[in-house]
């Protein structure tokens, strides 16, 4: 945990699902899907299995919890980027407000494909990650939005696309993409895909 962005715990909060969910994004980050269960988070967090499972009942509920704590955790940072980028559109402006731009935030970033990777083999965990990739779109599209483009337009669904494509990219075990490498794949892929020159660049670093 010392080692990924503060802002994704709450470990102080006394809530369960912020309890179980500071201990498995580590645990995701680390190991993917296959670091989750009852011994490990038990593990993570001091306590014992039984502990745990007294909490959300099953493996399969403490996965439910984690995918709507961490998924607004997800989402609630992404709307913070948003609300500390510039005001000045277009896209060009802010770039790098979409990617993770160091080593912790790649970390997280991992974990939330890690969880989304879980929720593509369980249709219940899909159906509850849905409402959060719905509203982390949108966040995305509202960052990438140019004035001249249709909001649901096929350049728009490229560029989420884009994004996301990037993501798995640069949390890549074997050849991780460089953070100034993604940041030149998503400026060349968003010139390809909008009539607006990429001509000026802002920065969070």
């Amino acid at each position: 945990m010392d080692d990924l962005p503060r802002t994704f715990f709450a470990p102080s909060s006394g809530h369960y699902r912020d309890a179980v969910t500071d201990a498995a994004i580590p645990l995701l980050a680390r190991d993917g899907c296959r670091g989750i269960s009852l011994r490990t988070l038990a593990d993570e967090m001091s306590m014992s299995p039984q502990g745990v499972r007294r909490w959300f009942g099953t493996i399969h509920g403490t996965w439910e919890a984690i995918t709507r704590t961490f998924g607004s955790r997800w989402v609630g940072w992404l709307g913070d980027v948003m609300q500390r980028a510039p005001d000045r559109w277009p896209v060009a402006d802010c770039t790098d407000f979409v990617l993770p731009l160091d080593d912790a935030e790649v970390a997280v970033t991992r974990a939330w494909l890690a969880l989304c990777e879980a929720a593509r083999q369980d249709d219940s965990l899909a159906l509850l990650l849905d409402h959060y990739e719905c509203l982390e779109e949108r966040i995305i599209r509202r960052l990438l939005a140019f004035p001249s483009i249709d909001p649901d337009s096929a350049e728009l669904a490229a560029a989420v696309a884009l994004v996301r494509g990037l993501r798995h990219a640069m949390t890549s075990r074997a050849r991780p993409l460089a953070v100034p490498d993604a940041l030149a794949a998503l400026r060349t892929g968003l010139a390809a895909l909008v009539p607006d020159p990429l001509d000026r660049v802002h920065s969070r670093q």
